[in-house]
């Protein structure tokens, strides 16, 4: 409810507004001046309804006549009446986060949480795809190299079945609420990252630790699909323009941090442990860990997304979902896909490839290699931030067509660094991390700029799960195959496949700032 209370002072004749304060914009209407008895009157009816509405958490900030210059709530608390859910569940968690509001800080810190938990999940399993499941699952393998290439198809499967959950979660938002999906999504993200890790070996139970395995990788890619909450959107609607660059690229910093995270929980375990107890039992406690990061991170999500300033940006900048059917332009899509390809490729191989190298030398030479990517984890932090410096001077596009061509030069660079596994190899993985602020850190951003106000959320969350797929997916799999056959160039092959994918998808945007509105992650 929003009431705009008309008040003209005995004297001075002014026209007040709710707050008792004289309005931004005069009031265009002169008033009659009130008697004594009738001022008295009107200040006490004023006050009465102000405080009223400042209880129900519905006061705007209003002009006497009703105007609102900024169409904003001044008081962001919201009773779960106020604003009706779909569903009692979401009024549930309305009314548990009230009084909350959310301001652009505490967005941006439910944003990383939300999207290092995301990463955890993701670098976990991958790090135990190289070091783990090759040796326990997949020992059936003529030779070490099939091992590691069935581990990374079943890693692969995941990035398959996340647009299926794409599709399937937003028909749940749009029908249960955002709240629903995601404490659906992340509760199932969480059970089947910590049930991977009761799956015994192949010794064991034979054929069936491969089709659970299967199973859990497909319920993890599922769930990440529905975790797509838009929150980039609203630290985005609430920064200041010149502030935007850096709300936007906040959410890429959970892929270091969620990387990081697990790899000093695997530095531990593999340092504390036997070879041999480390594949028994070591590499499943950061499995169990990923499920209770879920559970804080969904809490924390929830907290933001249940506010009333959520509810307004997503009305205000159309961020429901649509249905997949009507989106209008398919070739933004596309486009969307193939931008953050050389991003992610170089995200996945500087992380992966040296483990797997790693592996096939010494369990010394995994703890060096751990401690290279501790390094690159930093650097990589480092790296994102001064992307989004780039960015707010010269703009989103010019970076990321940067990248596109830094990453086609440190192509060329790795046929030197991986001639060794000692420096070399730090070389490649810190060079890389380096790289991330130019062909990771401003994808987002240039990505949601390509689709109309309508299609933004929707279309922006399939780019996502295509471009994983793309990168995540099928880089593995095809860089392992080429390594196999003409060794460490196959890098090389990979990383300049990407490079020009990212840099010929940049030449198709013509305009790098193309209608300049809240960006949908």
């Amino acid at each position: 409810m929003v009431v705009a209370i008309p008040f003209s002072g005995y004297r001075s004749g002014r026209s007040l507004n709710a707050y008792g304060d004289q309005s931004p914009n005069e009031c265009r209407q002169r008033t009659v001046p009130l008697t004594k008895r009738q001022n008295a009157a009107a200040l006490n009816r004023r006050f009465h309804l102000a405080g009223e509405m400042l209880h129900r958490g519905t006061v705007r900030h209003v002009t006497s006549s009703g105007h609102n210059p900024r169409n904003r709530p001044t008081r962001l608390a919201m009773s779960a009446g106020s604003n009706p859910s779909s569903t009692p569940q979401e009024q549930t968690v309305q009314a548990m986060y009230s009084d909350h509001e959310p301001k652009a800080e505490s967005v941006a810190l439910g944003m990383v949480i939300g999207k290092a938990s995301e990463f955890f999940d993701f670098f976990t399993y991958g790090i135990a795809s190289i070091l783990v499941f090759p040796a326990l699952i997949f020992s059936f393998a003529s030779d070490p190299t099939a091992g590691l290439t069935y581990s990374l198809l079943v890693f692969a499967i995941g990035y398959l079945t996340r647009p299926l959950g794409s599709a399937l979660f937003l028909g749940i938002q749009r029908r249960y609420g955002r709240g629903s999906k995601l404490t659906v999504a992340l509760l199932l993200l969480g059970a089947s990252t910590a049930g991977t890790a009761f799956i015994p070996g192949y010794a064991s139970i034979g054929t069936a630790a491969v089709i659970l395995l299967i199973a859990f990788r497909a319920l993890q890619g599922f769930a990440l699909g529905g975790a797509f909450d838009g929150l980039t959107s609203v630290a985005a609607a609430n920064a200041k323009p010149s502030e935007r660059s850096w709300y936007t690229t906040i959410p890429q910093l959970g892929a270091p941090i969620g990387f990081g995270l697990a790899l000093l929980i695997f530095t531990y375990i593999h340092s504390s442990l036997s070879t041999e107890d480390f594949l028994a039992f070591g590499w499943r406690y950061p499995m169990y860990v990923a499920f209770a990061i879920n559970v804080v991170a969904l809490f924390a999500r929830l907290r933001i997304v249940a506010s009333s300033e959520f509810v307004e940006a997503t009305k205000d900048f159309q961020l429901d979902p649509k249905p997949i059917t009507r989106i209008d332009k398919w070739g933004a899509v596309w486009i969307g896909a193939i931008v953050p390809f050389a991003g992610i490729a170089t995200l996945v191989l500087i992380t992966f490839y040296p483990l797997g190298r790693a592996v096939a030398r010494d369990s010394a030479a995994i703890g060096t290699t751990f401690v290279y990517e501790i390094i690159g984890v930093a650097v990589g932090i480092i790296s994102i931030f001064a992307g989004a410096y780039l960015s707010k001077h010269v703009g989103a596009l010019r970076v990321v067509r940067t990248g596109g061509a830094a990453t086609v030069v440190f192509a060329l660079l790795s046929l030197v660094f991986l001639q060794s596994d000692g420096i070399g190899t730090g070389a490649f993985i810190i060079t890389g991390f380096a790289l991330l602020g130019l062909t990771y850190g401003q994808n987002p951003r240039l990505v949601a700029r390509q689709f109309t106000r309508r299609d933004r959320y929707t279309g922006a969350a399939i780019s996502a799960d295509l471009s994983w797929i793309v990168g995540a997916a099928a880089t593995p799999v095809v860089a392992a195959w080429l390594i196999d056959t003409i060794g460490s160039s196959g890098v090389c092959i990979m990383l300049i496949i990407a490079g020009v994918g990212t840099l010929m998808a940049t030449l198709q945007i013509r305009d790098g700032r193309r209608e300049e509105m809240v960006p949908a992650e």
